[in-house]
């Protein structure tokens, strides 16, 4: 059932080892502690045992009509019936396998996707004082945009902040934080990964698990593994678990 596409759960191939019995004994126990610590991988593992039993309950079925049409023939129709027959089950079995391989793809390849849904919550932002000072009040207005969900206005303005203060790093997270806010993840990680880089932020942390979000939604999970454990959040130790070993 495996194949080339990138896009596929990596876990897939490791499932169908389980089930058909291909693991030695030490990674058929690993494999059953993970279950028990992941539903979403629970889950994955009973769908995919219904899908090869129905590959297998159709291809018995279908052998057994043909064996009936068969009875009833001549030697020389038989062979012919047999030839057509067993091309046919073979397309039909192909056909039946594609449909379930198509099937098991878009019930699982957007798992991350589920994952990141389920864990995303923007950044609260910053409490807000509204000084007098010029560059504090427009990031103060610009924040209040923002913890209104006004993404877009927020953006805009701390981008015309960042023109003059371009390595400012709670510019650059903000910035971000909105952009992954508007979907656009193309921005928000480069300069989620400059907040990173920077020597002294107190943003470090939160950047490395919006950061790893971000690869976690792409299915790059070496990369969204490496960025979770970078982070201080509780959170990013729990997904951590929850996702398991790579």
């Amino acid at each position: 059932m495996t194949n080339g596409n990138s896009h596929i759960d990596p876990q897939i191939e490791e499932i169908e080892r389980y089930l058909t019995g291909a693991l030695s004994e030490n990674e058929s126990v690993a494999f059953e502690k993970k279950l028990e610590e992941d539903h979403v991988l629970k889950d994955k593992v009973e769908d995919l045992r219904l899908v090869l039993l129905g590959i297998a309950e159709a291809g018995l079925q279908q052998q057994m009509e043909t064996f009936h049409r068969q009875r009833h023939h001549t030697v020389q129709e038989k062979k012919m019936v047999r030839a057509i027959g067993t091309r046919w089950m073979l397309a039909a079995s192909l056909a039946l396998l594609l449909a379930l391989t198509t099937w098991w793809y878009f019930r699982y390849a957007d798992v991350n996707n589920r994952r990141y849904a389920a864990w995303y919550r923007p950044d609260p932002g910053l409490m807000t004082v509204m000084s007098g000072e010029s560059n504090h009040y427009l990031f103060d207005k610009a924040m209040v945009a923002y913890k209104n969900a006004d993404y877009k206005s927020a953006l805009k303005q701390w981008d015309d902040l960042l023109k003059t203060q371009p390595d400012n790093d709670t510019l650059l997270y903000f910035t971000a934080s909105a952009m992954q806010a508007l979907s656009d993840y193309t921005h928000a990680a480069p300069r989620y990964n400059s907040v990173l880089v920077s020597d002294s932020s107190i943003f470090k942390g939160d950047a490395a698990w919006y950061l790893g979000l971000i690869f976690m939604r792409r299915d790059d999970m070496s990369k969204a593994r490496f960025y979770f454990a970078l982070s201080n959040r509780p959170e990013a130790r729990r997904l951590l678990q929850e996702l398991g070993a790579p």
